[in-house]
């Protein structure tokens, strides 16, 4: 009797490829046939702190993005308003920037 197959992850990129009609059933037998012949590799399943560091750096970059988006969009609105500040200061979102648009709004 063979040993026992471990649940797991399997990464079918290019393998499934059945040919004929395609059902649940014919899939299901030929990734048995795959596997038994060792010709499924198994999918990298990254560990849970892995995971979290992940999912940590892909938040960090969706909240730089918004804030960019943000600023673009303040720039936007000034030069709209005829206020161009990117021609006088460098950092429009500096100290110096920042002073600016606050006597701006006064």
């Amino acid at each position: 009797m063979p040993p026992p197959l471990l649940p797991s992850a399997l990464s079918l990129t290019a393998r499934l490829t059945v040919p004929g009609r395609k059902t649940d059933v014919s899939d299901a037998e030929w990734i048995a046939k795959l596997l038994r012949h060792g010709l499924i590799e198994p999918s990298f399943v990254p560990q849970a702190d892995l995971r979290e560091l992940r999912e940590l750096t892909h938040l960090r970059k969706k909240q730089v993005g918004e804030l960019t988006a943000k600023r673009n969009r303040l720039q936007k609105v000034l030069e709209c308003a005829n206020i161009k500040l990117g021609t006088v200061i460098s950092d429009v979102f500096g100290v110096s920037g920042r002073n600016l648009r606050k006597r701006l709004m006064e």
